[in-house]
């Protein structure tokens, strides 16, 4: 499972202090900075398990990575996955709305 503040984090939006984005903070996608415009936990009740759907947006990026390459790239696709569901695990705080969560923001250059 990822850690928080070891494989990702959250990070205050510069330009509007109530959205909240998250960074990747190791592995092959290190300073990628999302926001998540959308989480739906379901049950699969065949499986047996619930399922995590989201949507996202590329906020930040190093130059190494296109965004629109990244948005479909499956192993970036399913490291957000991981990351969801680590905070979804681990945390009852509010995706990008600081209201219910207390964060330091990290450097975002």
């Amino acid at each position: 499972m990822l850690i928080e503040l070891k494989d990702y984090a959250f990070v205050e939006s510069v330009l509007d202090p109530q959205k909240t984005f998250i960074r990747q903070l190791s592995g092959p996608f290190k300073d990628v900075i999302i926001q998540v415009i959308w989480l739906k936990l379901t049950e699969d009740q065949s499986l047996g398990m619930a399922r995590l759907s989201f949507n996202f947006e590329i906020e930040k990026c190093p130059t190494s990575f296109k965004p629109e390459t990244l948005k479909t790239n499956p192993e970036f696709i399913t490291r957000i996955g991981d990351t969801l569901s680590a905070i979804l695990s681990t945390q009852a705080v509010k995706i990008g709305n600081l209201e219910n969560g207390t964060r330091t923001p990290s450097d975002y250059s």
